[in-house]
């Protein structure tokens, strides 16, 4: 009896790995559909594209870079 009993249990423990395996490939494959349309919304080009109708334009001065010095 307690042997049918490990049995099922088994069954069912093999069977539960199955069902999250799978869960877990489908939100793998989603994570990665997500970050790549994030990464293509990121891009500049279409930042810029998007922000022109707001009057929006890229800077035709350089960037200044403002270092900050600390003293020992």
């Amino acid at each position: 009896m307690l042997m049918v009993r490990s049995g099922h249990i088994t069954d069912e423990k093999v069977l539960r790995i199955a069902k999250l395996s799978k869960q877990e490939r489908e939100l793998r494959a989603e994570y990665i559909a997500l970050r790549s349309q994030s990464m293509k919304l990121k891009l500049a080009s279409n930042v810029e594209n998007k922000v022109k109708d707001l009057g929006l334009f890229p800077s035709k001065e350089p960037v200044h870079i403002i270092k900050e010095v600390k003293e020992k």
